[in-house]
Formats: C-alpha cells, structure tokens, sequence
C-alpha cells in the first residue's frame, strides 16, 4: 500500500468506494445480491478477470475510424429510438465492475479473455 494512502486514511480520508457511494446507483448490499443472481440466471455471462488493452491497440484508431464509429452509432440510437440517459460505457467484452486494470469484469462465458 503506498505510503500517501495510509497517510490520507491516517488524517480521516475516506475510500473512494466509500466517498462517492451516493454516486451510485446500487448500493453495496444491491451489488452482492445481484451480480451473482445476475450470472446465476444468465449462463452466457461469466466474471472473468481482465486485462489492459495493449499500447499499440490503444493507438490504433484513427480520426477516420472513430468519426466513421461515431456517425454508425448516431445512425443506430435514433434508428432505435434509444435515449442518452439509457446508454452505458460497455463494450463488447464485458462491464467492468472494479479499477480498470486486471480487474473483475462481466463478460460472455464464450471468452477466455476480456480487455478493458
């Protein structure tokens, strides 16, 4: 544990979990509850742990690709008729439930590997 984090708990900071728990929109009993009923009742989806996306990955977009993904995308949520506030950051390898470094994701039980 680096030394600043046990400074910051020493002088009564709290953890982000727990600083920013009125951001969220389950609470940490509803998240025990349901991410497991949630895989339990869902037999396509697994907890898998992830891993980062490599550099060379990351850099590989262009202006030309995003713009073309972005345009597609507009197409698509007017198409059918999906509001901004029902949209999530997913991806089509899972939904991170924790920091976004080899961390626990939900992802299809087909995969081996899912990276964020």
């Amino acid at each position: 544990v680096p030394r600043s984090t046990l400074q910051e708990r020493i002088n009564g900071r709290q953890p982000n979990a727990i600083a920013h728990s009125n951001q969220q929109w389950l609470t940490p009993e509803q998240e025990r509850f349901l991410v497991p009923h949630f895989i339990a009742c869902n037999p396509r989806v697994a907890s898998i742990v992830s891993r980062t996306t490599g550099s060379a990955r990351a850099t590989a977009a262009s202006q030309d690709t995003i713009q073309a993904f972005l345009e597609l995308f507009e197409r698509t949520r007017i198409e059918l008729g999906i509001h901004y506030e029902d949209i999530w950051s997913m991806d089509e390898t899972g939904v991170a439930l924790g920091v976004c470094t080899n961390a626990q994701v939900l992802a299809s039980s087909t995969k081996k590997k899912a990276y964020i």
